[in-house]
């Protein structure tokens, strides 16, 4: 479907997603399927092309905030934008698209470790882990 004056933001995800479970994990096919839910609500019947910069910024305004306008957390923003720009580089890389609809967005950087398990804190993850996690935690 190269170009297709047809094609939807809900196509493109469809075939995302199933190229998602032919090449990932099932952790990553879980994490872009989740991100991309609200997006796909907002967006999924509109050409691509059709869809304006201040859509996108209302949409991701909206959707990395809490009900109460809270920000939610860095990552999980991040985490936000990250799905819909692989979205769009698998439409572009597959010729779905011919240009970009997505805007640079200012990502947040992850949050950053404050502070270092204690070693009380240490043993009691590793009296739970499995050996295998243990060793790779432990190294």
């Amino acid at each position: 479907m190269p170009h297709n004056k047809r094609v939807t933001v809900e196509s493109l995800a469809v075939m995302f997603i199933e190229w998602l479970k032919r090449h990932r994990s099932e952790n990553t096919l879980k994490m872009y399927t989740g991100r991309l839910k609200a997006f796909r609500e907002a967006f999924g019947d509109r050409r691509p092309k059709k869809i304006k910069k201040w859509e996108l910024e209302d949409h991701f305004l909206r959707e990395n905030r809490w009900p109460d306008g809270t920000e939610k957390a860095p990552d999980t923003i991040r985490a936000n934008y990250i799905a819909a720009e692989q979205l769009e580089k698998f439409a572009l890389r597959n010729e779905l698209i011919k240009k970009r609809f997505l805007y640079t967005f200012d990502k947040p950087v992850g949050r950053l470790r404050e502070r270092l398990p204690t070693p009380e804190e240490v043993d009691k993850i590793k009296s739970v882990a499995s050996p295998a996690f243990r060793l790779v935690y432990q190294a």
